[in-house]
């Protein structure tokens, strides 16, 4: 999502793209944290509030240009 070389994008990239991040953000004690939130399990990557609203300007910014 860095790249600025303007692109087209289809839903499945992007999606593949979104999940990569979130991944290399991931946190093992926070994931655990969240789980016990839900009865049942969730596929949780424990990434803060923060970093999530980060990627997100970052994601629309990038379908914007």
């Amino acid at each position: 999502m860095a790249d600025t070389k303007q692109k087209k994008i289809n839903p499945v990239s992007a999606d593949k793209e979104v999940i990569f991040h979130l991944k290399s953000k991931a946190n093992e004690k926070s994931a655990r944290s969240m789980q016990r939130l839900f009865r049942e399990e969730i596929c949780g990557y424990g990434v803060s509030f923060p970093e999530i609203r980060k990627l997100s300007k970052e994601s629309y910014r990038y379908e914007r240009k």
